[in-house]
């Protein structure tokens, strides 16, 4: 597939429905809309400015109802609305609702220049502020083993599906992850998705398992320190940490404040890796972590004690999504 876009060997192409009524034009901003059993996600047309976890189709329109490729994967070109102007290298431009094209006085991605016929090579726009995406959570790195890694483990047919939920003041919850290949995390994030708030502050780290027949957070292994919640938006903190290959982890997060909307991974697409309480016709009663109250400060060691009670269960439904990046 002709991207006209750099390492194109590197370039995840992820099959899409088009449920937008409509032809999709190459290189168009795209927004899921629903995703099937099977993984196959069904796209549309943006519906809000600086909208947040957009794709981006491939060079090949493609018809109404008909099936394509898109990709998550940056930089790549991607339609611009020349009625805007030219965009120039180091302006941030975004989605804009109802149009597939990027737009001038919008934000969530970074030009990088090279505009010709209508498109313009990109890349999402990083850090905080309105328009950012949590994105880096779900995109490869400059290196071919270079990504981010969610804690309890979304499964990875298809695309993570991003919910919210509102925070919990003096809550500590942790997830387990297990590391597929040894190498230094140099980053650790979560997502604002609405609902900040000035004086809201996160905090996030990471913990070792107590035992490889007991999985429970244990020792810290880092205490990232405090990332604000006053705008939406990516969060992250820079660590340097080696993690070994196959060992289980625990990503911890906790807020001063209750109310803010930060992103979640949809519950029905993890591993529960602490297993089920029944088995039937469907599994049910899956826990991916654990939640425990305690006052907001620095990141305790070891982690608290847990029990049955203290299990993020599936009741508490979508829980918060915690990244690492490991190079």
């Amino acid at each position: 597939m002709d991207t006209s876009s750099p390492d194109l060997a590197r370039i995840r192409w992820i099959p899409f429905a088009n449920g937008a009524g409509e032809e999709i034009p190459g290189f168009a901003l795209l927004r899921v809309t629903s995703t099937d059993s099977d993984g196959l996600i069904t796209v549309g047309k943006p519906n809000e400015d600086s909208a947040q976890l957009l794709l981006v189709n491939g060079p090949t329109p493609v018809a109404s109802g008909g099936r394509g490729d898109c990709t998550f994967d940056f930089p790549i070109h991607m339609l611009y609305d020349t009625g805007d102007g030219t965009p120039a290298v180091g302006e941030e431009w975004g989605s804009a609702n109802g149009s597939w094209k990027l737009n001038s006085g919008k934000g969530g991605f970074l030009i990088l220049g090279g505009a010709t016929s209508g498109r313009v090579l990109a890349a999402r726009a990083g850090g905080g502020g309105g328009g950012r995406t949590i994105d880096y959570y779900l995109q490869q790195g400059t290196d071919p083993i270079e990504s981010w890694y969610i804690g309890s483990m979304p499964r990875i047919a298809g695309t993570v599906a991003v919910g919210s939920l509102n925070t919990t003041a003096n809550q500590l919850v942790a997830f387990p992850i297990v590391v597929p290949h040894g190498g230094t995390a140099d980053l650790i994030g979560m997502g604002v998705n609405s609902n900040p708030s000035v004086t809201a502050l996160g905090r996030l780290g990471i913990y070792t398992n107590t035992a490889d027949t007991k999985l429970e957070p244990a020792d810290l292994v880092v205490d990232a320190g405090e990332v604000q919640l006053d705008a939406t938006g990516a969060k992250t903190r820079s660590i340097t940490e080696g993690l070994n290959a196959g060992e289980l982890y625990w990503l911890a997060f906790t807020a001063n404040e209750g109310g803010v909307a930060i992103y979640a991974v949809v519950f029905t697409y993890a591993t529960n890796l602490l297993g089920y309480r029944n088995i039937g016709d469907s599994f049910n009663g899956g826990a991916p972590g654990y939640k425990v109250t305690r006052a907001y400060g620095a990141l305790p060691d070891p982690f608290p004690s847990v029990s049955a009670s203290d299990l993020w269960t599936e009741a508490l439904s979508d829980f918060p999504l915690i990244g690492i990046r490991l190079s």
